[in-house]
């Protein structure tokens, strides 16, 4: 077995062991959540965290974009532009 496959295996396993552990944690969780409401909403509350701040962008142009606003329009303009262009993802379908 070459080193490639070993931590190719080794990664597998550990993403199993990661999904085992967050499925218990779930199940633990909905039995509990009558007698332990805190744990409950401190869950609840960690899923909903999002992050504030986004770093700087680059548009088209090559500029670089530090104001909210613009930061917004950026991918907006690259989602838009790979949908409307004819040449976009529907031929790669």
């Amino acid at each position: 077995m070459s080193i490639l496959e070993e931590i190719r295996d080794l990664a597998q396993s550990s993403r199993h062991e990661v999904q085992k552990a967050k499925t218990q944690q779930d199940l633990n969780l909905a039995r509990d959540v009558k007698d332990k409401k805190k744990g409950f909403y401190e869950y609840i509350g960690d899923k909903t965290k999002s992050r504030e701040n986004v770093g700087s962008l680059l548009n088209k142009a090559g500029d670089l974009v530090t104001h909210d606003m613009e930061k917004v329009e950026v991918p907006n303009a690259a989602f838009a532009s790979a949908f409307a262009s004819k040449n976009g993802l529907q031929e790669s379908i």
